[in-house]
């Protein structure tokens, strides 16, 4: 519920945003019909999905899942017209990611979305939080996994094709280990899985 001093507004006009490579939050800053500044923040790190703590944010306050505010800020999202303080594209903007760099799909539709000039990035910063904070993974806010053994978790990453991650979690666990040894172990772990996968 919001009181008198929180009314929400009846129209906003999108100025300016950003998605964090935290593994694809978003920023939007806007102003409302009569000229005050609005902030939206979705929490979409990886460190927040791992935790089942991804979260809607107006203003800095708590947007409830499925509530009638969370419907109206998305409403208003969704039908506001970019009106970008910078109406120039960045020069810098074209190209950023690098050559050989391979983005995620999300972050490769922003800088393509860029390359079409600010308003065209904050159209599609708009659509993708309109669209996140509907999905079905934000609404059914999942719970957080129970917390495995190290052994377990470097398995399971392992049956998932994450070496990388698997050596990771293997040092988390064993942190006296060198990244060499702990690559070793993790790939003779690997050899022990596929040898008993192929017993069965």
């Amino acid at each position: 519920m919001t009181s008198d001093s929180e009314r929400l507004p009846t129209a906003i006009q999108l100025t300016d945003g950003a998605m964090a490579m935290d593994g694809g939050s978003l920023v939007l800053h806007a102003v409302d019909q009569d000229g005050a500044r609005v902030e939206l923040f979705l929490d979409w790190s990886i460190q927040s999905h791992r935790e089942g703590k991804t979260q809607f944010y107006a203003n800095g306050r708590v947007v409830l899942r499925g509530s009638p505010e969370e419907a109206h800020w998305l409403a208003l999202i969704g039908g506001a017209v970019p009106k970008p303080s910078n109406s120039r594209p960045a020069p810098e903007a074209k190209g950023r990611a690098g050559k050989g760099v391979i983005l995620a799909e999300d972050a490769a539709g922003y800088f393509n979305a860029i390359e079409q000039g600010p308003a065209s990035a904050l159209a599609h910063l708009a659509a993708r939080f309109v669209s996140l904070v509907s999905s079905q993974a934000y609404q059914e806010a999942r719970a957080p996994a129970p917390p495995q053994a190290p052994e377990d978790r470097v398995e399971s990453l392992l049956r998932e094709g994450k070496t990388i991650e698997a050596i990771e979690a293997f040092r988390e666990a064993h942190p006296h280990i060198g990244l060499e040894a702990a690559s070793r172990a993790v790939k003779a772990m690997a050899a022990e899985m596929e040898e008993a996968t192929l017993r069965r």
